[in-house]
């Protein structure tokens, strides 16, 4: 039960930074770059960052 758990988490960790390299493409069509996107991200960080943006 436990490791089935973690490997959900792992799963949903990956697909959340699948998301935000998508979202990152599109910033860059946009003209942005990844500095501006992105001034100080942490790996931790990128899940709250990029929740933040979207809603």
């Amino acid at each position: 039960m436990f490791l089935k758990r973690v490997r959900e988490q792992i799963f949903l960790r990956k697909q959340g930074l699948n998301q935000f390299d998508e979202l990152l493409k599109v910033a860059r069509l946009a003209g942005l770059n990844e500095q501006e996107f992105s001034s100080d991200f942490t790996l931790a960080g990128r899940s709250k960052h990029f929740s933040a943006i979207v809603n």
